[in-house]
């Protein structure tokens, strides 16, 4: 699934990182009744600069479109700003649907992230504070 195939992600790499956030109680999924697999996953990594930080949101392509990466995201917000302050989000630059979604939801620029996840690749690092939580 893009972005991370385009990233260069292999599914074993994303599967270990997936179990590691599952063993540490981080992951959320969307289902629905009698689904076989879940619709969205997301990975939610506590206490990073005085917040939380999405580390991964994916939404099935099949069912982009629906609400689901919205509800992900509330449920985040709603675990974070009980107990933090911020919570952060990043995108690859050249993710326009993706930021455009963290921007409907809020969350505003806070800074560029050169080859952070791999060289020549640039992310933008957003934050929406329990103060703008909509």
């Amino acid at each position: 699934m893009e972005p991370w195939m385009g990233l260069g992600y292999s599914d074993k790499a994303l599967s270990a990182f997936l179990r590691r956030a599952a063993a540490d109680r981080q992951v959320l999924f969307a289902s629905a009744p009698g689904a076989r697999r879940p619709l969205g996953v997301l990975v939610l990594q506590p206490g990073v600069l005085l917040g939380d930080f999405v580390a991964l949101l994916a939404v099935r392509p099949d069912v982009a479109r629906h609400g689901i990466g919205r509800v992900l995201m509330e449920h985040a917000e709603s675990q974070t700003f009980g107990v933090r302050r911020w919570l952060f989000v990043s995108a690859d630059a050249g993710n326009d649907g993706a930021l455009r979604f963290y921007r409907k939801l809020g969350f505003v620029r806070v800074g560029r992230l050169p080859d952070l996840v791999r060289d020549g690749h640039t992310e933008i690092l957003l934050r929406k504070g329990k103060s703008t939580r909509g």
